[in-house]
């Protein structure tokens, strides 16, 4: 198949492990599966497609819900649970779905002690932003702390779903670490080098004891944009929030880069330690070229 422009600007910009050909099926499903193209619900699907071509071309950082989620308006009837209440406030603090696209619930190893009962409202675009409401419980999240995230369980319904803050702001490589308890609940998959290969089957404390194992090292995204076009990406899973297909990469600038929990998050290694890493995952892991 004969690369376009699209396919370069996905390579060469995207900051996320993507499939591609998925990305681009899913933008062709949501265009093709608008039940009723108004003008009004017709040009948001536009307005959002545009505005994710300009973040690729120009470099911004995507986050996951600007794939994951469809841009499309869905009947109310046709909607998931999680797409009717993809967000809630509990104590002033709005947690969200990491993806809409979510089939089902975490499992319940990770669920931890109630908290509360609340009431979750959504709304339904099609019917004059008619709000509805729904009973729900709120779960604490083994290990991990409340002002991250929570379970949350719907009346009616029998899964347990992880929400996110997506704000939070993490001081440190440690203090991000433990309030997510990802020592023990972060999952790596493939490493991909320079957007073209990738290098898998490889054993998780690599990345803990070369890139992860100071946890002194301050979060520079709350003051400098260092988050850049990776050198090296890590895909990564965290099953107890929901979270999948994010990234832990390091540029060549020599920052470590995760958009774990939906927002860039920056830690500054060193340029020596990242070519260390990435050198040592050439040399040692077996490849596979993807493009």
């Amino acid at each position: 198949m004969q690369n376009n422009f699209m396919d370069e600007e996905l390579k060469m910009r995207f900051p996320f492990n993507g499939d591609f050909e998925s990305i681009a099926s899913k933008i062709n499903y949501s265009v093709n599966n608008v039940k009723n193209q108004n003008k009004v619900y017709f040009n948001k699907l536009m307005v959002g497609i545009c505005s994710m071509l300009i973040l690729l071309i120009t470099g911004g950082v995507v986050l996951p819900n600007i794939i994951n989620n469809s841009f499309v308006v869905q009947y109310w009837e046709d909607k998931s649970i999680v797409q009717k209440y993809p967000t809630f406030t509990y104590s002033n603090i709005r947690y969200t779905i990491f993806s809409t696209e979510i089939k089902k619930g975490i499992d319940t190893e990770y669920v931890g002690n109630k908290v509360d009962d609340i009431t979750v409202s959504g709304i339904d675009e099609y019917n004059k932003d008619k709000e509805y409401y729904i009973n729900a419980e709120i779960y604490e999240i083994n290990n991990v702390y409340k002002k991250c995230a929570y379970a949350i369980k719907f009346e009616g319904d029998n899964n347990y779903y992880s929400y996110l803050n997506t704000n939070y702001q993490f001081e440190t490589l440690g203090d991000f670490i433990e309030k997510l308890n990802l020592k023990e609940y972060l999952q790596f998959g493939t490493a991909t080098y320079k957007n073209n290969i990738v290098y898998k089957d490889f054993d998780d404390s690599i990345v803990w004891n070369m890139l992860l194992s100071d946890y002194s090292l301050v979060n520079t995204s709350l003051i400098n944009n260092n988050y850049k076009n990776p050198l090296m990406s890590i895909s990564s899973n965290i099953e107890a929030l929901g979270i999948q297909n994010v990234s832990v990469a390091v540029n060549d600038e020599g920052y470590i880069q995760t958009n774990i929990l939906g927002t860039a998050k920056t830690f500054y290694i060193g340029e020596e330690r990242v070519n260390n890493f990435v050198d040592y995952i050439i040399k040692n892991i077996p490849k596979k070229n993807i493009f």
